[in-house]
């Protein structure tokens, strides 16, 4: 009789541990979530400063285009 005296001492540990456990699953969704739309920012962000990376250089390149052609004048004959 003795042995059945502790069934419900282990059932209520087993219940807290159960609590636990579920309360960590729906802490790590919670985190998981977050994360997925911090992930889609971060790639918005990229692709954003890619492309003003290629425009810059772009521009970059024809202003040296422009200084180069200023400064040899290949077809100006003098």
């Amino acid at each position: 009789m003795r042995s059945f005296s502790r069934y419900p001492v282990l059932v209520e540990a087993e219940g807290e541990i159960l609590d636990n456990i579920e309360s960590q699953v729906s802490t790590a969704v919670s985190n998981v979530q977050s994360g997925t739309v911090a992930l889609q920012k971060a790639k918005n962000r990229q692709k954003s400063t890619r492309k003003r990376m290629c425009i810059a250089i772009l521009i970059l390149l024809i202003i040296v285009d422009v200084i180069v052609v200023g400064v040899l004048k290949p077809w100006k004959s003098s």
